[in-house]
């Protein structure tokens, strides 16, 4: 009979333990240090956002990928906020803000050598460029943005998922959305939009689907079912299929929840009920640029609360 010798096994299990223990224990000081496979050291210990002549993206205080610049004007774009040229009631803040943040965990727009990039942190890849990008500061609901291509013209481009998708294509000389938030996510609605196309105004959805007639009067606000013209200082009511709500013109005009809240020439005030078409009186004012509107409900006049709904 062959005997074993116990004593071997023991000798190979303590050389091992001698040379893995010590491997541990490196593995776990260069995994916080920054260390992994396909990953050079995080020097960046305070986690900057510009570094030694690069952008660092971090989410939740994890490297995700950096950028290296091409220029001294490197950052986060700014927003290129065109709305002032046109009628449309927008989201306004005062201020064009820069698109800071990482998007859906991974993507950002830059600016490199004075051009807006879409980059993918988690890919170290560029996605494509543009000539601009907004999203009014509050954001569109989705993870959308309207951007504008190197042809200047409009289009819709959706980071939500796995992988960028231009949901409306390049085709509109101006692209926006009303002046109005969601009350859960106190996002813009990204499903409709105003287009113009360089000759006319229309409402698309999300798809480019044209959902309203075309309008030669600038689009100023719009719901489901009804669309605020504005042109030569006259506010027209419309529906989708370019029919006048209401035929008389009117100096002033914009919603009010379920109301259309107008004023004529005359500084008469008036609120529309939609749903039954009826007109409400309510009291005179003598001018229009001293009327504000608040939370969607309350009428104010030389700051004060004139009427609510």
């Amino acid at each position: 009979m062959r005997i074993r010798n116990k004593k071997i096994p023991m000798i190979v299990y303590s050389v091992l333990l001698v040379i893995l223990l010590p491997l541990t224990a490196l593995s776990i000081y260069y995994h916080k240090e920054g260390y992994g496979i396909g990953k050079v050291r995080d020097r960046n210990v305070n986690k900057l956002f510009k570094f030694e002549g690069k952008l660092y993206f971090y989410d939740e205080n994890i490297l995700v990928g950096t950028y290296t610049c091409q220029s001294s004007n490197c950052d986060y774009a700014y927003e290129t906020i065109d709305d002032t040229n046109y009628k449309l009631d927008y989201y306004n803040d005062n201020s064009i803000d820069r698109l800071s943040g990482l998007i859906n965990h991974r993507y950002a727009f830059i600016t490199d050598n004075e051009e807006t990039i879409l980059y993918d942190a988690l890919e170290g890849s560029t996605v494509g460029t543009f000539k601009g990008v907004k999203n009014y500061t509050k954001g569109l609901e989705n993870e959308r943005y309207i951007v504008m291509n190197n042809d200047s013209l409009w289009g819709v481009i959706d980071l939500n998922g796995s992988f960028p998708n231009l949901i409306v294509p390049y085709q509109y000389a101006y692209l926006g959305l009303k002046n109005i938030l969601d009350d859960k996510t106190n996002k813009l609605d990204s499903n409709y939009y105003v287009a113009y196309d360089g000759n006319n105004w229309k409402i698309i959805n999300d798809s480019n689907a044209v959902m309203s007639h075309d309008y030669t009067e600038s689009i100023k606000s719009y719901d489901e079912n009804t669309i605020i013209t504005l042109e030569n200082n006259t506010y027209k009511i419309y529906d989708y299929n370019a029919r006048r709500i209401i035929e008389i013109d009117y100096k002033y005009a914009n919603y009010l929840g379920s109301y259309i809240l107008l004023v004529d020439f005359a500084n008469k005030v008036y609120l529309y009920n939609k749903s039954v078409g009826s007109m409400l009186n309510k009291e005179d004012i003598i001018d229009i640029s001293s009327l504000e509107i608040k939370d969607n409900k309350d009428v104010y006049y030389d700051g004060e609360l004139k009427f609510s709904i």
